[in-house]
């Protein structure tokens, strides 16, 4: 494994960047992208098909490691450490590249997900999907190619986004962009040259699985739709918790639910407005709140994203960096003993429950570069305002010098404790959640939470929906 191959994964992946954000830049603005030659099955193609080449580099990668490792013995200490730290870099490259297609995936599947937060939700508590690799994912890719759309219903691939985690693809009612079916791909070889795709559907309405059932006989050169249930033991033992999961997440359960409507807030307008900034000068700052300061660094645009994914910040940027650094000062309040400060970059990865980047109310051109690295935002966060808030509204905490305080409120004879703080700083630093829709989820839980009278130790998951269209 060379440099020269992992160039050339990542190559192909910003050619089909190039090719998705067409279809996404025509969906956000159709009334002034209308050239737009990709379609939304094309689009999920030309991921997938990069997914599946950078699976494949990074297993050879894996390989080659333990290969290295097994020789360690006899090889020269100093090579085998530059050797280990250079694949690893290789694997590190990857990861990041596979990162922007998928969240650039993510941008598209949100579409037909955003109706049903309940199943977003699903899909954001399993671990998300490994690169695709070997006989498995190459037929998974080959069925999204040949099987676009199953009884009418479009495709969509799980495998091109981070976002859908149960089953491999969800299937759309073009007619309400509703999702009726989670299906599972199973690859069963029938010789060394030939392998059946299995697929296995469930679906939550009457209408839906009609359609599905006249599915069943559809056939193609490559892939089979079957009934056949005969299958290796160790895949049938998988497949039927699989099929478990995927009728678990298809059904609505809202029964153990305390709903609250929310102050949602993003610092979307302040993101907007340092994008217009940013269109004139190489840098800018904004102050989007007390405790918060946005940044963005616009980076050299000739480089391509191999680049800037191995070479890191340009000299010509680190001044820039340094004049940041001097305006951070300003979310420091002198008068408080709650400062602290955590800072994070923006890169498009979806925050759970919410709405990916590309459909805020931001300059596409500015959120295109952010995607793909051309344009570095930073977010710098200090929490101290927010927890004088807190401690107002009547909480209490014992520690707030602690990187994860516990906040706590007296109720009736028992207590509500709420920790997790450090997620809510992620959601900040990382995702430009403001500190108006973290104060207004965590009192409007401890409302609910008083108001449900409980007499039990009882512990809850808050789990906002934070959709801003």
């Amino acid at each position: 494994m060379n440099a020269r191959r992992v160039k050339a994964a990542v190559d192909s992946a910003e050619h089909a960047l190039d090719e998705a954000l067409a279809l996404l830049r025509m969906l956000k603005d159709p009334g002034q992208d209308t050239d737009c030659q990709t379609s939304p099955h094309r689009f999920q193609m030309a991921i997938a098909e990069v997914l599946l080449e950078l699976g494949e580099v990074k297993a050879e990668v894996s390989a080659d490691k333990r290969e290295l490792i097994g020789r360690k013995q006899k090889l020269n200490e100093t090579w085998f450490a530059s050797r280990m730290r250079a694949l690893s870099d290789y694997s590190s490259v990857l990861d990041r590249t596979a990162g922007i297609l998928r969240n650039v995936g993510d941008a598209f599947a949100w579409l037909f997900y955003f109706r049903n937060p309940w199943l977003l939700r699903s899909h954001w508590g399993k671990p998300p999907q490994p690169l695709p690799t070997g006989v498995g994912g190459k037929a998974e890719v080959e069925f999204l190619r040949q099987v676009p759309s199953v009884a009418e219903l479009f495709v969509v691939s799980h495998l091109a986004t981070s976002i859908l985690r149960v089953g491999d693809v969800s299937l759309i009612d073009p007619a309400t962009g509703d999702v009726v079916a989670l299906g599972e791909l199973k690859t069963i070889l029938k010789s060394k040259d030939e392998a059946v795709v299995r697929l296995d559907l469930v679906g939550h309405q009457e209408a839906a699985r009609k359609r599905l059932d006249a599915a069943i006989s559809e056939r193609s050169s490559a892939i089979e739709l079957q009934h056949d249930r005969h299958v290796p033991q160790p895949i049938q033992a998988r497949l039927d918790r699989q099929v478990r999961e995927m009728a678990a997440a298809i059904t609505p359960n809202m029964e153990n639910d305390l709903s609250a409507t929310l102050q949602q807030r993003f610092y979307t307008k302040e993101l907007g407005e340092l994008a217009v900034h940013l269109g004139h000068h190489s840098w800018g700052t904004i102050k989007a709140s007390p405790g918060v300061l946005l940044a963005a660094i616009r980076l050299d645009n000739r480089r391509n994203l191999w680049s800037r994914l191995t070479c890191g910040i340009p000299p010509t940027a680190h001044a820039r960096v340094e004049k940041i650094a001097e305006e951070t000062v300003g979310v420091i309040d002198k008068r408080s003993k709650f400062n602290s400060l955590h800072y994070g970059f923006l890169d498009g990865s979806p925050f759970p429950g919410g709405t990916p980047a590309w459909w805020w109310p931001v300059d596409k051109g500015f959120l295109e570069d952010v995607y793909l690295g051309r344009v570095l935002v930073m977010v710098m966060f200090n929490p101290a305002t927010l927890i004088a808030r807190l401690l107002d509204a009547g909480l209490t905490c014992v520690d707030t010098a602690t990187r994860n305080p516990i906040f706590r409120k007296r109720a009736g004879k028992g207590e509500i404790a709420i920790g997790g703080f450090q997620y809510w700083i992620f959601s900040v630093v990382h995702h430009l959640a403001s500190e108006d829709l973290i104060f207004s989820t965590i009192r409007q839980s401890i409302e609910a939470l008083e108001e449900s009278n409980l007499h039990v130790p009882a512990r809850f998951n808050i789990r906002p929906n934070l959709f801003v269209l």
